[in-house]
């Protein structure tokens, strides 16, 4: 690494947990929110909070780290559903329950190869515990304090998926506001930079924003990432996230962050006054093209930065290697097969597959992802039918494969979303016992061993109620189904569901 290593980050501007959580309804956990005084808008969903304590449902194996909101902890299911990562947070640290709620609320709505997913959301009196996925390989902060160097080769894989996953986040008008080197985690242990998977954390500072103006106006960040407009006061828009992937870029590939300082505030002075300097020679090993790039981003005047979309248009992003290359593809005909069969599933057995899903491992889910990624050809982490039909080099009914591509829209958001084909690519493999444990575990609200089927439903939203009641299942199944009869699911009644093969046509 250069002489000069990557500082301690800068505190944010505003202190903010990291919070987030899963699909599902806050329905279930009102009475104790009015208690607090601070019930949730009836209309909210997609997030669910548990009545249950997270000890019910998880082991701490040991603690990885503290804050001054809380602690993280690595953990297991008690029920032998793997591995997850917990992440408490005092409630009487918390400012404004409305922040964490929102931060909530917008990280689950991500679905992502590259963005952290969180399973389940725990609320007490005194605390609120995450549980997630856990990446092992530490921040790309760590990671990058690890090296002397790191070339233009190692960063663009890493690089690609950073954008990518801001790609996303732009085309859902979600602005992340807090894109820094401690914020994307690496997936592996032990692992090449350049092989490994980057995944983004931390929606403290997320917002909504209304494309093509700018509204945004709250300043808030780390200061040596955050961009110039954002620290002046002035209103701004989704750019301000690529000034911050400006920078992560020059700390992978200088080895050191451009704004540095001896506090925040002179971080922030040279951030707004000083341009991005890349000529000296810790960029030597960096091509001209690339350093164009990083000029470009980091723009002070934020009219002149690419967008993410241009960004993942550029050579230095299209020229990058794959960083799955040791993965095997699926192929085009396998992908084409696996779809087909998911869409002749009951949508029942189709909700419960989405929940296991959910739940998939790094190593079940690695082939699926390679193959998702290859499909979405614009990054913006969707599958699009011009891109299924592209992708899969299809050439047979069109109509059928439009109705396909209606039935894999299981949230009815125009495209097919991650999850949602993860789900269809299970296939007929045998899923992961793990996977299958920690979803029955994630519905069972009542820790009575049994679920019901608007259970499986709910926690997909409101507009997956609907399309159970128009199912046409029989009423017991509707209610519950398996062995219980119209009581509910037990596990093996579960599982049994999920191995339910498609319908001939």
């Amino acid at each position: 690494m250069p002489a000069r290593a990557l500082p301690a980050t800068q505190p944010a501007a505003r202190p903010s947990p990291s919070m987030a959580g899963p699909r599902g309804c806050l329905s279930g956990f009102r009475p104790l929110l009015r208690l607090l005084g601070r019930a949730p808008p009836e209309s909210q969903r997609k997030v669910r909070m548990d009545k249950r304590r997270a000890t019910h449902m998880y082991a701490v194996r040991g603690r990885i780290g503290s804050g001054a909101f809380g602690e993280v902890s690595l953990a297991a299911s008690k029920q032998g559903g793997g591995d997850c990562v917990l992440k408490v947070v005092e409630l009487e640290a918390v400012r404004k329950f409305e922040d964490l709620e929102r931060e909530v609320t917008l990280h689950s709505e991500m679905d992502h190869p590259h963005i952290v997913r969180i399973y389940d959301w725990f609320l007490s009196r005194r605390r609120t515990t995450l549980s997630m996925e856990w990446c092992q390989g530490g921040d790309l902060r760590q990671a990058l304090a690890e090296r002397e160097c790191i070339d233009e080769p190692e960063a663009q894989p890493l690089f690609a998926q950073i954008m990518r996953a801001v790609r996303y986040m732009h085309s859902k008008a979600l602005v992340h506001r807090d894109l820094k080197l401690d914020n994307f985690l690496l997936q592996k242990q032990d692992v090449p930079l350049e092989r490994n998977i980057v995944k983004v954390i931390d929606f403290g500072f997320a917002a909504r924003f209304v494309p093509g103006t700018k509204a945004l106006k709250t300043v808030c960040g780390s200061p040596g990432y955050t961009a110039p407009e954002v620290w002046k006061g002035e209103r701004y828009d989704e750019r301000c996230d690529i000034f911050s992937c400006g920078v992560v870029l020059v700390c992978m590939l200088g080895g050191y962050c451009p704004f540095e300082g001896n506090t925040a505030r002179e971080v922030i002075m040279r951030t707004i006054h000083r341009p991005l300097d890349v000529s000296g020679p810790d960029f030597e090993h960096v091509s001209r093209e690339t350093r164009r790039l990083m000029l470009r981003m980091c723009s002070r005047n934020p009219d002149r930065r690419p967008s993410a979309e241009a960004v993942l248009a550029t050579d230095f992003v299209q020229e990058s290697s794959d960083s799955e290359v040791d993965t095997p593809d699926l192929s085009p005909e396998t992908i084409i097969n696996n779809l087909l069969s998911y869409c002749k599933l009951d949508f029942l057995v189709q909700a419960s597959r989405y929940h296991v899903a959910c739940h998939l491992d790094d190593a079940s889910v690695a082939i699926m992802r390679k193959a998702f990624n290859r499909i979405d050809v614009d990054g913006d982490g969707l599958i699009s039918l011009e891109e299924l039909q592209r992708g899969c080099g299809y050439h047979g009914d069109i109509g059928s494969v439009e109705d396909m591509f209606r039935t894999l829209n299981l949230h009815g958001s125009g495209a097919i979303e991650y999850t949602e084909f993860l789900t269809a690519m299970l296939g007929r493999r045998r899923l992961p016992e793990s996977a299958c444990r920690a979803a029955f575990q994630s519905l069972d609200a009542g820790l009575r061993g049994v679920i019901k089927a608007r259970d499986i439903a709910e926690a997909l939203g409101s507009e997956c109620i609907e399309r159970l009641r128009a199912s046409g299942l029989p009423g017991h199944q509707a209610a519950g189904g398996g062995k219980s009869g119209g009581r509910g699911f037990r596990y093996e009644d579960f599982v049994a569901l999920l191995s339910t093969r498609p319908d001939k046509p």
